[in-house]
């Protein structure tokens, strides 16, 4: 005899997606993250704009540049 369960059907959505699901509804944290990898990926490029030596030179009318080696 096969017993029947009278509790509701599990969800097909996994635990991670429901994580996220609940995380979304937080408008201040979803977009706190948001905003987190914004400047992280800005920060990525930061030694692009930073560093000590130059990328491209005008001198005495000739451009250089310091890709080609």
């Amino acid at each position: 005899m096969a017993s029947r369960c009278a509790c509701k059907p599990r969800s097909r959505r996994g635990g991670g997606q429901h994580v996220w699901m609940r995380f979304k509804q937080h408008r201040m944290g979803y977009w706190s993250l948001i905003v987190f990898v914004a400047a992280f990926v800005i920060s990525l490029a930061g030694p692009l704009w930073s560093n000590d030596k130059p990328v491209i030179v005008k001198y005495q009318g000739h451009t250089i540049t310091t890709f080609r080696s």
